[in-house]
């Protein structure tokens, strides 16, 4: 559920605040910036996996290094291996990889609200802040109901790239998915019915959310 939570929510947020950034660099600079965010969205997940575990390792993990380099070791953590960090960096790494997919939806988005609406927003004298909130966040609902269905969608069924990164679900069982859970019963415990149970409850909220997000989102959503 803190999966979930976090990666859903942070995801669509950043992805939103980037989308928004892009549309204002224009299309020259912006064309690049979406294409380095895409980037990571080409690379297989279990490499992803593999490259963050190398990075977060505690003893020779780049991150830790450089940390400690800089004077900051109270900073350094031991990034896989503590409990309480296990999940809030899962969510963080799959962020940085999905990003960009996101980003993209968004900004179709925005590129298709028409012009004029600004426009009316600019001679009422609206100020940027004001035009994002009124005009942008309401006409982009489609988009982020879009997204946030998906993306709930994707951290329920999120398998390669947490077995990656956590090796296997650690530690214990703090980093493990509903999907892992499946693999581990059929695969490790030969618990062929619980892992079945497992896979029918993870169907089910999946359903149930998207069911409750759809039915939420849709609402909000502004006719153009």
């Amino acid at each position: 559920m803190k999966l979930l939570v976090i990666y859903v929510v942070v995801l669509n947020v950043i992805a939103i605040f980037l989308a928004v950034l892009i549309v204002d660099m224009g299309p020259l600079f912006g064309n690049f910036v979406k294409a380095l965010l895409y980037f990571p969205c080409l690379l297989a997940q279990v490499v992803v996996g593999f490259v963050w575990r190398m990075l977060l390792n505690y003893h020779k993990g780049l991150i830790n290094l450089t940390l400690k380099n800089l004077g900051l070791d109270f900073m350094a953590k031991n990034w896989l291996g503590d409990a309480s960090l296990i999940i809030p960096v899962i969510s963080l790494v799959i962020v940085w990889f999905a990003t960009g997919y996101y980003v993209i939806i968004y900004y179709a988005g925005i590129m298709g609200i028409s012009p004029e609406y600004y426009e009316v927003a600019t001679v009422e004298g609206a100020s940027s802040r004001q035009k994002f909130v009124h005009v942008t966040l309401p006409l982009l609902a489609p988009a982020i109901t879009i997204n946030v269905v998906l993306s709930t969608m994707g951290v329920l069924g999120a398998y390669d790239l947490p077995t990656a990164l956590s090796s296997g679900g650690g530690p214990g069982y703090y980093g493990t998915t509903l999907a892992l859970l499946v693999v581990r019963n059929v695969y490790e415990n030969y618990q062929m019915g619980k892992a079945l149970t497992i896979a029918v409850v993870m169907s089910l909220i999946s359903v149930i959310l998207a069911y409750f997000e759809l039915k939420m989102l849709v609402r909000r959503e502004v006719r153009q």
